[in-house]
């Protein structure tokens, strides 16, 4: 026979073509094919999908190029390769990994690119907290107060969103949410002992770190907000003022002086460490204004660079007047204590413990030691102590513990990750629910 009328013999692209249509079709109708196979290729198409989606929001998405260009501000030059997709667990849709200073993106887990927007902001915000301020992730009310911050900034608590997990509320519906999954992500750190840890952790720092919107702080109304804000605080700011602390140390006799008027009302006194991200003392609460001077023993507060505040006691928002920077030094190696100034103190049976605290005039404040054990990221040590405004004198509030040290490397350039090394990360941030 002629071997024109033999059939071509088929060709490898053609053997191709078929085997892909084949492996389609099994994918999509669970027809031929082994289990395998119809895994295998699901997961491809997921990466697939998952890397696609991930390069536009990088190049199109207006917050993941604002995330991605503050971060490279604080020295983390986020590139594709430090946003990895790959197969995860079924409860979680991203992660943030600190060793490896990258996100991990779990394909096939997003339900539309929106979804997968939020999600990488959620985890840009946990690696601008861990370049900027150096979270230790071990410490709960540290990880609980970036889930707050990443939770409320990322798009995650959208009204839309609730709507479709099943929660719909017409008041504070945002708040609820934001607490809700916060207390979700800090419950699943390996270092938490149970719930009731993780709402602790989440309560302690909730005011501080929910009001707190870096890096997307508003710079369109700045000028308009600070004139109005300066027109609200114009009595306040041109009668109080404080004077700026001299020779501070930590667990040392310091001294507070101020001005006032007789119509300023009582204020708190609150230590901000600029050098750190919500390390914040509690001093003294409900402050008589016409002391005019304070003098205490100031509690165990890292070394380093400060400011005071004097604030509203109803809302801590509102600043009455703060101090330029100043500097306070570590623990002296010998105690003293001023000559006029007594520190007494007693320990209680709940391991607590008082001081009395005399300032230049016949008022006596009574001191309480804070209850907290730990302070710096996410932590604002708080009192309970009320004082009575009729009688002249004024309660407070004092941290005598340390705050817990900080660990991580800050704004180091962040490695590269290859996908088959994802199962082998520590997430422990942003595990953003999928429903």
């Amino acid at each position: 026979m002629d071997s024109a009328s033999n059939p071509p013999e088929p060709s490898s692209s053609d053997a191709s073509t078929f085997e892909r249509w084949r492996r389609k079709f099994s994918m999509i109708t669970g027809v031929g094919g082994t289990k395998e196979e119809r895994a295998a290729d699901m997961d491809a198409k997921h990466h697939t999908t998952c890397e696609k989606w991930k390069m536009e929001l990088m190049t199109y998405s207006p917050a993941v190029v604002f995330m991605m260009k503050h971060l490279k501000l604080n020295g983390a030059d986020v590139t594709s390769g430090d946003l990895v997709c790959a197969p995860c667990d079924t409860n979680r849709s991203g992660g943030f990994s600190p060793e490896a200073g990258a996100v991990v993106l779990c394909q096939g887990k997003f339900m539309s690119k929106s979804h997968m927007e939020d999600t990488i902001v959620h985890e840009l915000v946990h690696m601008y907290d861990h370049a900027k301020f150096k979270v230790d992730w071990n410490n709960l009310r540290h990880h609980a107060c970036s889930e707050i911050r990443a939770n409320s900034l990322s798009g995650d608590c959208k009204w839309s969103r609730e709507v479709r997990r099943g929660f719909v509320a017409f008041s504070k519906q945002h708040q609820e949410c934001v607490r809700r999954r916060a207390v979700l992500s800090v419950r699943a750190n390996p270092v938490c002992p149970d719930e009731a840890a993780a709402e602790r952790a989440v309560n302690e720092v909730w005011e501080s770190c929910f009001n707190d919107t870096r890096p997307f702080d508003e710079k369109k109304f700045a000028g308009s907000c600070s004139l109005v804000a300066a027109l609200a605080l114009a009595p306040w700011s041109s009668a109080l003022l404080l004077a700026t602390p001299v020779d501070w140390h930590s667990s040392s006799v310091v001294n507070i002086s101020w001005s006032s008027v007789a119509s300023d009302p009582p204020f708190s006194f609150e230590l901000v460490n600029t050098d750190a991200f919500h390390d914040t003392f509690a001093l003294a609460n409900n402050v008589n204004p016409t002391l005019n001077f304070l003098s205490f023993e100031l509690g165990v507060v890292p070394a380093g660079t400060y400011t005071l505040e004097a604030i509203n006691v109803t809302n801590n928002a509102q600043i009455f007047d703060q101090t330029p920077s100043f500097s306070i030094g570590a623990a002296p190696t010998s105690t003293s204590s001023s000559a006029s100034s007594t520190v007494s103190s007693a320990a209680s049976a709940s391991g607590s413990a008082s001081a009395s605290v005399t300032g230049s005039g016949s008022n006596t404040l009574t001191v309480p030691a804070a209850s907290s054990t730990s302070g710096g990221f996410g932590t604002t040590v708080s009192n309970t102590a009320s004082g009575s405004a009729a009688s002249g004198s004024a309660a407070s509030s004092s941290s005598s513990a340390a705050p817990t040290s900080f660990n991580g490397n800050g704004a180091a350039s962040l490695p590269r990750l290859a996908p088959w090394a994802v199962g082998a990360l520590g997430v422990v941030a942003g595990a953003a629910a999928l429903l």
